[in-house]
């Protein structure tokens, strides 16, 4: 029993080795003789310049038609799709920080105003014909990028709408609303407000942010060669590495998409087996790319929390989505309940029911992946 002990000892130390003290010190050293690059206005300032690159090959990557004729070249996508990305960016800027010179509509709902800016742009290519020119390819290109974008821009008028935009520039935004760790239309590591909150004042506390990053994206790898794990030996792929060596032997269990349109059929107990091993595939799946984006974000200086945290532990529905898809979960509180929550002067369990009306409505509007405080590096 003592060996056991010991060896699960060992085994958390190893685990936990971005909270061990002596390398902890080392790495911090190592930090501090990087002197002024370890500031936060000057991270921040090489983060966007970055950004700006990744924002530059991004647009000009990005397909305005499937038809090769019909398709914006790359140097006129590179040429005027970037500063008409550059340019809605700068005019949310501008109205974050002069937030309260707006006129009187756009301050109440900047929110509704911004995302009628897109749906006025699907409107507008919907009734104008395919062949419109060279106006309307680049209207498609925008209207393609902004999906990306207007979480991200939401969370930058919040800052406005906060007052805590006033004093900044826009280096301290563009390097999380075009982001050098990518991630999806949700944003993870959410805006301004949270990530300067998070953000690593001090050479100990960047070296720990650092070395918690590091983790997550050893994490992310193991989690990855456990799917390919389960796809071998408890779905049977056939063309994983795996096959060759187990020469056909699986459990053979059918994957719960394949039950659900009739492709395959199975019993009572092995479509329940199909059930919960599909809930821990779908959590591997977001937790793999979470730990991706978070441990780039830890790595950059920004100490928040993860994306995914031992949901299958949550002992409630709630828990379980701050533990599964916490930035998701954070979008529709900040945009969705809190918001509804707090305009209806009504009776609290009205005003509750109407916000998880209103939540559970939003949420049917955002594209989902497939698939007090928490720990100081959860």
């Amino acid at each position: 029993m003592t060996a056991v002990t010991t060896a699960c000892e060992r085994l958390r130390r190893v685990a936990s080795f971005h909270e061990n003290k002596d390398l902890v010190a080392w790495w911090a050293a190592h930090v501090e003789r990087a002197g002024a690059w370890i500031t936060p206005q000057r991270r921040r300032q090489v983060l966007s310049l970055v950004s700006l690159v990744f924002l530059v090959t991004s647009v000009a990557r990005k397909d305005t038609a499937p038809d090769a004729q019909m398709a914006l070249p790359l140097s006129l996508r590179a040429i005027l799709g970037v500063p008409c990305v550059l340019g809605l960016l700068s005019l949310c800027y501008l109205g974050a920080v002069h937030f309260r010179r707006l006129p009187e509509t756009l301050r109440r709902r900047p929110q509704i105003i911004l995302h009628l800016l897109f749906w006025t742009l699907l409107v507008a290519l919907w009734l104008t014909p395919n062949a419109e020119g060279l106006w309307r390819r680049l209207l498609v290109l925008v209207t393609l990028v902004l999906p990306f974008l207007l979480w991200r821009c939401g969370y930058l008028l919040k800052s406005g709408q906060r007052g805590k935009a006033t004093a900044t520039s826009l280096s301290d935004h563009l390097f999380y609303l075009w982001p050098v760790w990518r991630g999806s239309e949700t944003p993870y590591g959410k805006g301004f407000d949270y990530l300067s909150r998070s953000e690593a004042q001090s050479a100990e506390a960047f070296a720990r942010c650092q070395l918690a990053g590091l983790k997550l994206l050893l994490l992310a790898q193991l989690w990855k060669a456990v799917m390919l794990l389960m796809r071998g030996v408890v779905y049977g792929d056939p063309h994983t590495p795996l096959a060759a060596v187990l020469h056909g032997y699986s459990l053979g269990t059918p994957r719960l998409p394949d039950l659900i349109n009739g492709t395959a059929t199975a019993s009572l107990l092995t479509a329940w087996i199909s059930v919960y091993c599909d809930l821990i595939w779908n959590t591997l799946t977001i937790a793999v790319k979470g730990h991706r984006y978070i441990g780039v974000l830890r790595l950059c200086g920004f100490n928040v929390f993860r994306n995914t945290y031992k949901p299958l532990l949550a002992e409630s529905v709630v828990e379980f989505w701050n533990r599964y898809y916490y930035y998701f979960k954070e979008l529709m509180v900040e945009f969705f309940f809190y918001p509804t929550f707090a305009r209806y002067r009504t009776r609290p369990w009205l005003r509750t029911l109407l916000a998880i009306f209103a939540a559970a409505f939003g949420q049917s509007l955002l594209p989902l992946d497939p698939a007090g405080e928490a720990p100081r590096h959860r």
